[in-house]
């Protein structure tokens, strides 16, 4: 009755152990009466006494056992014979042991009561010792449980990897036969052992939703579940909250066969198992959470770079086996930066993650020609976006993928309450022998980019081999580049300006050529570009430009008696935009002793509008410093002359933009040099339309100071017999 109490059993089987034992102790008394045992004739009966002992014994076992068999059977399903059986097989042997011992104590009490007292001493004092030494041993054994699990915890694993730990340390401790994990937050349910069937997988997450509106552990000490008339193998539940409070991913729960499997003590040690598995699933949480950041994009969500080659190298692989074809869609989007600087950056990183879930939503039925054929969208950075196809029929199917990406961002895009349109150009890239590594096909499918942008944006372009050459070329080209400022190998070149009207010489424009060592002379149209993007035109500019000063203070000298001409030099986007422009250009004319207002800026029209209002502020520094100023090239940037020919307007001529350009510039006070005058007609129609200044060949090429030198010497002072012209 002790027992049954201090473990909390529920009342019905309280009642049934007590009528029980009840029952059997009543028997045993009136079979001993039946056989004529009694206490005082105990000692004198013999081994007819011991005989009539065992056989009391027996009667009350049977009549413990039977109940408990006939109930054990009615609740399990399970034939009366078999359940007996399965008792006693487990039981005799106790009873046995025990009816020996009480009939022992009781000859010993009968005999002498006092011995039984001096008898029973070491008896009693090993039972508490063994208890004591297997409650020790037990901690024991639960601490090291503990401490080998919190080493196989601490590794950073996955879910599945920490309830394999968890199950495979807690499997046969302390009656455990299976454990179940429940979690909320990703939703999970790991089950193993007696918990893995399908009434108990229910009963799991019955508890589990107790756990968690309770946010305490739920015991069930003898549990007789039945789910649509099926019986649950489970005897005993214990489900544990993971972690305190409200932020509780879940619960941890064991089962057993035995009833009353999980005592207080059991309990208290398998919520320390719970901490240790809440705080490894955490652990495991954060670990994925780093995972998805260092392989995706943290503003979109896409892949990133190394996601992206790690799928590239798996879908090379794939197709490797399957003998088929794998494209890259490389895209980059042409009018990002526009965005950015007009709306701002959070309007830039709404269109980007707009882009993103366009691109996505395009490719999720993506038809590429083969069966089982799957697409990756990533973000490279930037604006830059990469579309990854692991099975493609052909270009004609590649092409009409790309066609499908490009219309998708065709749409109108709303970013920050403005309608924004945001095409793209694209690169199209497939394997073929030589292109099947992954850094090969990227690197092709970027080349094909750059021609998509050359043919005019918003469109796709397929690479081949001639682009590989290119891109080979302008490599080598850019690697001497770099070496030409070092080796000296640039040159300035000088053509003249001609007043129109006097046919005298009013000043130079310096031009940069390269002569490479083994190409020889090459023409700017193939360096400058690339001078541009690698930022190599800024100290290349100030080198034409030191040099150009130099040589106007070295003609002023040598003529002395001639008016002083102008040098004009040419100022690239880059140069403009550089933060030291006007302190270098004010040293390069102070180490040329150079009066200001001999050095003319030509600026396209296009590099002032890239930032109107930090261009002005540089014109009105350079203009402070008595430098003149000239807008290169005008008509042909933003201002448009150079298409209104197109237009089928009758009196839209060459000849009437011309003159208009020339009443505007007077209007304005200002002056005007035409450039490209090849012939005397056209230098003759320039005269009457009032041009000032013209140059080209028809006066003279570019060339080399030397030159320009010894033709000022037999020429002045007149370059150009006019009337001879």
């Amino acid at each position: 009755l002790a027992d049954e109490l201090r473990g909390r059993s529920p009342f019905s089987r309280l009642v049934f152990n007590v009528a029980s034992t009840s029952l059997s102790v009543g028997v045993s008394a009136l079979a001993a009466n039946v056989l004529g045992i009694s206490g005082a004739g105990l000692a004198e009966a013999g081994w007819q006494g011991v005989g009539s002992f065992l056989v009391v014994a027996a009667c009350y076992y049977l009549c413990n056992a039977l109940p408990v068999g006939l109930v054990t059977a009615l609740v399990s399903g399970r034939p009366v014979r078999s359940s007996m059986l399965e008792s006693a097989r487990g039981a005799a042997p106790t009873e046995f042991a025990m009816t020996v011992l009480g009939g022992l104590a009781a000859f010993v009490w009968v005999t002498n009561p006092y011995w039984l007292l001096v008898g029973a001493s070491p008896a009693i004092i090993s039972q508490l010792t063994l208890r004591y030494v297997a409650e020790r041993n037990r901690k024991a054994s639960q601490l090291s449980s503990l401490d080998r699990l919190g080493r196989q915890l601490s590794t950073g694993l996955s879910v599945d990897e920490v309830f394999h730990a968890v199950s495979s340390q807690l499997r046969g401790v302390r009656s455990v036969e299976g454990c179940f994990l429940v979690l909320s937050r990703p939703p999970a349910h790991l089950s193993q052992g007696l918990a893995d069937g399908p009434l108990e997988r229910s009963m799991a997450r019955e508890l589990a939703a107790r756990v968690d509106l309770s946010g305490q552990s739920v015991l069930l000490a003898d549990s007789v579940e039945q789910i649509d008339g099926d019986l649950s193998r489970a005897r005993s539940w214990l489900a544990l909250p993971l972690g305190r409070g409200e932020d509780r991913p879940g619960c941890l729960g064991l089962v057993s066969r035995v009833p009353n499997a999980f005592g207080s003590d059991d309990r208290e040690f398998f919520a320390l198992v719970a901490e240790r598995v809440a705080l490894a699933l955490e652990v495991a949480r954060r670990a994925a959470e780093l995972r998805r950041m260092a392989f995706h994009d943290v503003l979109t969500g896409l892949p990133n770079r190394a996601l992206l080659a790690e799928r590239l190298e798996e879908a090379l692989v794939r197709a490797a086996h399957r003998h088929c074809t794998v494209a890259l869609f490389y895209l980059d989007l042409d009018n990002f930066r526009v965005v950015n600087e007009s709306l701002g950056h959070q309007a830039g990183d709404d269109l980007l993650v707009q882009v993103a879930t366009r691109l996505t939503n395009c490719i999720q039925d993506v038809d590429a020609g083969g069966v089982g054929a799957r697409a990756t969208v990533a973000r490279l950075g930037g604006d830059e976006f990469v579309v990854l196809v692991d099975q493609v029929a052909g270009e004609a199917n590649a092409e009409s993928l790309a066609e499908r990406l490009t219309g998708a961002l065709r749409e109108p895009f709303q970013v920050a309450g403005h309608e924004v349109v945001a095409t793209a150009s694209i690169g199209v890239a497939m394997t073929s022998p030589g292109r099947d590594r992954p850094e090969a096909l990227l690197r092709s499918a970027d080349l094909a980019l750059y021609r998509a942008k050359a043919n005019g944006k918003n469109g796709h372009a397929l690479f081949d081999l001639s682009l590989e050459t290119h891109a080979i070329q302008r490599l080598e080209l850019e690697r001497d580049l770099r070496l030409a400022l070092e080796r000296r190998e640039f040159r300035v070149f000088y053509q003249p300006l001609i007043r129109l009207e006097t046919g005298r010489i009013t000043g130079w424009e310096a031009l940069v050529r390269w002569e490479h060592p083994t190409r020889g002379l090459i023409s700017p149209a193939a360096f400058i570009p690339i001078a541009e993007e690698t930022g190599l035109i800024v100290p290349i500019g100030q080198w034409v430009l030191e040099e150009a000063c130099r040589q106007a203070r070295r003609w002023h000298e040598l003529f002395p008696d001639e008016p002083a001409r102008t040098m004009s030099v040419n100022l690239s986007a880059r140069q403009f935009a550089h933060p030291r422009l006007v302190d270098d250009i004010h040293r390069a004319l102070r180490s040329a002793r150079l009066d200001a207002r001999q050095l003319v800026l030509e600026i396209t029209e296009s590099v002032v509008m890239q930032d109107a209002a930090a261009a002005v502020a540089t014109l009105h520094e350079l203009k402070a410093l008595g430098i003149r100023l000239a807008i290169d090239d005008f008509g042909t940037g933003y201002s448009s002359l150079a298409y209104l020919k197109r237009f089928p307007v009758e009196d839209a001529q060459d000849g009437a933009i011309v003159e208009s350009v020339l009443v505007l510039a007077k209007s304005l006070g200002l002056g005007v040099t035409a450039e490209g005058i090849e012939t005397p007609r056209q230098q003759l129609r320039l005269e009457q339309l009032g041009c000032d200044v013209g140059q080209g060949y028809l006066f003279g090429a570019p060339r080399s100071a030397e030159i320009t030198e010894q033709g000022l010497r037999e020429l002045l002072p007149t370059w150009v017999d006019r009337r001879a012209a």
